[in-house]
């Protein structure tokens, strides 16, 4: 009977040890559950485009803008700004809010969207 209290002791010690093993590594959803890790779960982790930019405090001039300002307005990039700049000196100056929709790829969703920080 002394034998079976120590066999019995063992097992438990080994499921114990085999518990805490298994849960003190983080579960992946890359990763099968039979612990064989995938090319994927491998590779470096994609960097994806989460982080948003700060919208402007107030409102941005139109006219008068540099291409960094001007990118301070939602959907505007680097390559959206110079489109921007390109227009207003091609027609010296803007007459309207509205006639930032001229420009390549501003359309009336996104105009909407930068309309509450424009202005001439």
């Amino acid at each position: 009977m002394k034998g079976l209290k120590k066999v019995g002791l063992v097992v438990s010690m080994v499921c114990l040890v085999a518990f805490l093993i298994v849960t003190s590594f983080p579960v992946n959803a890359e990763t099968p559950q039979s612990g064989k890790a995938t090319a994927k779960s491998q590779s470096s982790p994609k960097v994806t485009k989460s982080v948003k930019k700060a919208l402007p405090g107030g409102k941005i001039n139109i006219n008068t803008a540099s291409e960094k300002e001007l990118q301070q307005l939602p959907k505007v990039g680097p390559a959206m700004a110079k489109r921007i700049i390109e227009y207003r000196n091609s027609v010296k100056s803007f007459k309207t809010i509205e006639e930032l929709k001229n420009v390549k790829g501003i359309g009336e969703k996104t105009f909407e969207k930068m309309r509450p920080y424009l202005t001439l």
